[in-house]
C-alpha cells in the first residue's frame, strides 16, 4: 500500500501537465500520476471518503433511521447492523415512544369491506 505522507500542508494544488496530473503540496510535487491512474485514486478516494463521512455521522444517521422505522418507512438511511440495531432500539424503547406515539387505529376509523352494489346493465338506444 502505498502513503504519502505530507508533515504539514499549508497550500496543495492540483495542477494538470499535458495527460499528467500532479499535486503540488507547499511548493514540491507529491504526486505525479497519467491521467487514467489520477481518475482511479480520486475514485478510491471519494469512495473512503464517503465512509469517513458515514463514520462520522453515525449518531445522526442512527437517529434519523429511527424516526424513519417509528413512523413506519419501509427503508432507513445506513445498511450497517450496528446503526440499524441503535436504530431499533431507539424507536422501540427510546424518547421517540413519546414524540411519536404508535396510534393504531384510532375510534373514529372505519375499517372493513365496502359494500359493493351492482344495477342492472343500461340499454343503448339506436340513435
Amino acid at each position: 500500500m502505498t502513503h504519502i505522507i505530507v508533515p504539514k500542508i499549508e497550500s496543495v494544488t492540483i495542477r494538470q501537465e499535458g495527460d499528467r496530473v500532479v499535486v503540488v503540496s507547499n511548493g514540491k510535487a507529491v504526486l505525479d500520476l497519467p491521467w487514467n491512474a489520477a481518475l482511479e485514486v480520486a475514485a478510491g478516494i471519494r469512495a473512503k471518503a464517503k465512509l469517513a463521512e458515514e463514520q462520522a455521522h453515525l449518531d445522526a444517521l442512527a437517529y434519523d433511521s429511527a424516526v424513519m422505522l417509528r413512523a413506519g418507512l419501509p427503508f432507513v438511511m445506513s445498511n450497517r447492523p450496528d446503526v440499524l440495531a441503535v436504530a431499533k432500539r431507539e424507536a422501540a424503547w427510546g424518547d421517540l415512544r413519546r414524540y411519536m406515539p404508535d396510534r393504531g387505529i384510532r375510534s373514529q376509523e372505519k375499517f372493513g369491506t365496502p359494500k359493493l352494489t351492482k344495477h342492472p346493465p343500461r340499454r343503448l338506444t339506436d340513435g
